[in-house]
């Protein structure tokens, strides 16, 4: 007969007791997606993609900077990464070589981590339904998975969200001194690691802290302070010596501007609809639970998909407040500092600077997907779940198969392009490289023995005042820097502008769509310099041209008496 136990704030949730044969098929089906989401991480971190270009800007500084350098706000092309995390990432440049595997391998070990720890965290909890959901999400989660194999920090920002609920789950209720001291360090450490986990770990100190005083717990409240105090005094300095050194972009801010990633403060229709908009995006990036509704036909299956989710993560916030409440505190709190940040102007909300939210939902989710199946019959049990789990494994199987389709727009074939420029280069051949290839050249010729040095072509947009005039300008650079030799001229069809610029400007820039732009440029080197077009290369919005010698004009014979 099913027993139902007493819910306390502080314990791990717990149902109605499932069937023997119902929680080993679950647990079973844990261990299965844990194994999924692992398997999938190897296959795409050894498929070894080319960097795409935001991999590119801080791959240069790590194959040139050492640690002190690192150590400084100065890295090229205006990146920023906590200072823990790059010099692992140096470490292993170090230690395995400049090639993309190398600089991956961190991201790779962190989200590989992140799904170790979160087995005890799910399991701890959530009934075993719930865990297997969780698991599932963060297994099968494309984006997740796509940052466990980028030279970004975001996948060591998910893995300090999930350290720093287990160690929440391990020593919220810790008088001792030992345990505090190992939640004291373990917190201090994970600020050095990740910027967004002071969001986390200020919702575990306000949750904890309002929680024990409002249970008039005054040991634990006047000694978790420590621990609570030592993670700001680590935030402080670690803002004192690094983070707080790098100048804040303001172009950088525009662009998140456009892409209304701050919460508006203004009271209008904009800010009430802002946080559900966003929230509704979250399911998709990073959670990868909406699928690509364009090819559902039917108008209710592509309502069913959308409500899924939502209703398991609206009943899952009321079931914790229930039955988990300070967790639930602790998850919420997470949420409303981001979002005050982003008020604020001071952290963006938008997809990869939330990838450090996504145990947060996932748990939300999870908690309500298992109170709704533990309501239905027990032949029913998985429709909830199938229908979460379908839209994440459905996009992974899909990129499994076909690995052009993994990371989306950001599939970059900068790599290939080179080395098929090195394949066919001979001796007295220039290759110029349109200015928004020069990143992608500087990595990759200390990368790869590439044999020939490029020519870096000049951006001529603050010279010129129309498309007809930046054309011109380009193709003139190339005719003069490759006369009386073979040219090659690479480009890339997406990037039209580069760090610093503002979106959208030049204004005339931007009239003309990326493909055509680029096709007037290629007509307008093969009309005035009379070269034909040798050898091309082209995969996506990447380009590799051959330009041959002029044609010589022949001379009409004359037959002499």
């Amino acid at each position: 007969m099913a027993t139902t136990t007493t819910f306390s704030s502080t314990t791990s949730v717990s149902f109605s007791r499932p069937r023997p044969t119902q929680l080993v098929a679950w647990r079973v089906f844990f261990w299965l997606l844990l194994a999924c989401g692992v398997a999938l991480r190897l296959f795409h971190f050894f498929d070894n993609r080319s960097l795409w270009i935001d991999e590119v800007y801080v791959a240069n500084s790590l194959i040139r900077m050492n640690f002190e350098q690192l150590a400084q706000p100065a890295l090229e092309y205006e990146q920023k990464a906590p200072i823990l995390f790059l010099w692992l990432c140096r470490l292993s440049v170090l230690l395995f070589g400049k090639q993309e595997m190398a600089l991956r391998l961190v991201p790779l070990l962190c989200s590989l981590g992140a799904l170790a720890l979160f087995v005890p965290v799910s399991r701890r909890v959530l009934p075993p339904l719930g865990a297997a959901v969780a698991m599932g999400i963060l297994a099968l989660a494309p984006p997740l998975i796509y940052h466990s194999v980028e030279i970004k920090q975001y996948s060591a920002e998910l893995l300090a969200t999930v350290a720093a609920v287990y160690l929440y789950l391990r020593y919220r209720d810790a008088v001792e001194w030992r345990p505090l001291l190992l939640w004291t360090v373990g917190g201090a450490a994970l600020v050095w690691f990740s910027y967004a986990s002071i969001f986390v770990l200020m919702a575990i100190a306000g949750a904890l802290s309002l929680w024990h005083l409002w249970q008039r717990d005054w040991q634990r409240f006047w000694r978790q302070l420590v621990p609570f105090a030592a993670w700001l005094f680590s935030f402080a300095l670690n803002y004192l010596l690094f983070t707080g050194k790098y100048t804040e972009s303001g172009w950088l801010v525009y662009w998140f501007e456009t892409l209304d990633a701050f919460m508006p403060l203004a009271a209008s229709r904009a800010a009430v609809r802002w946080p559900f908009y966003q929230l509704y995006m979250a399911l998709d990036y990073p959670l990868g639970l909406l699928l690509d509704l364009r090819t559902v036909g039917s108008k209710l299956p592509r309502l069913v998909l959308r409500l899924v989710p939502l209703g398991c993560l609206a009943i899952g916030a009321v079931v914790l407040f229930r039955r988990q409440r300070q967790l639930f505190l602790v998850l919420l709190f997470a949420i409303l500092l981001t979002v005050v940040a982003s008020a604020l102007r001071k952290y963006p909300v938008y997809e990869r600077l939330i990838v450090f939210l996504a145990p947060v939902f996932i748990l939300f989710i999870a908690s309500g997907c298992a109170a709704v199946a533990h309501r239905l019959h027990v032949g029913w049990k998985w429709i909830v779940p199938a229908l979460l789990l379908l839209p994440p494994l459905a996009a992974s199987a899909r990129q499994l198969a076909d690995p052009g389709l993994f990371g989306g727009y950001k599939k970059s074939y900068f790599r290939e392009a080179f080395q098929f420029v090195n394949e066919r280069y001979q001796p007295g051949d220039v290759v110029y490289l349109n200015w928004n290839h020069i990143p992608p050249y500087r990595y990759y010729k200390l990368a790869y023995p590439l044999k020939y040095n490029a020519v870096l072509g000049r951006d001529y947009r603050p010279s010129s005042h129309n498309i007809p005039t930046y054309i011109n300008k380009t193709a003139a650079e190339f005719a003069a820097v490759t006369q009386g030799h073979r040219g090659w001229l690479l480009y890339d069809e997406l990037y039209k502008g580069t760090i610093g610029d503002y979106d959208g400007r030049p204004a005339w820039y931007y009239l003309e769509s990326d493909t055509v732009l680029f096709q007037r440029l290629n007509q307008r080197i093969m009309t005035t310099t009379q070269r034909p077009r040798q050898a091309s290369y082209q995969k996506r919005t990447t380009h590799a041209k051959l330009f041959g010698l002029p044609r010589r004009r022949s001379t009409p014979h004359v037959q002499q008496n």
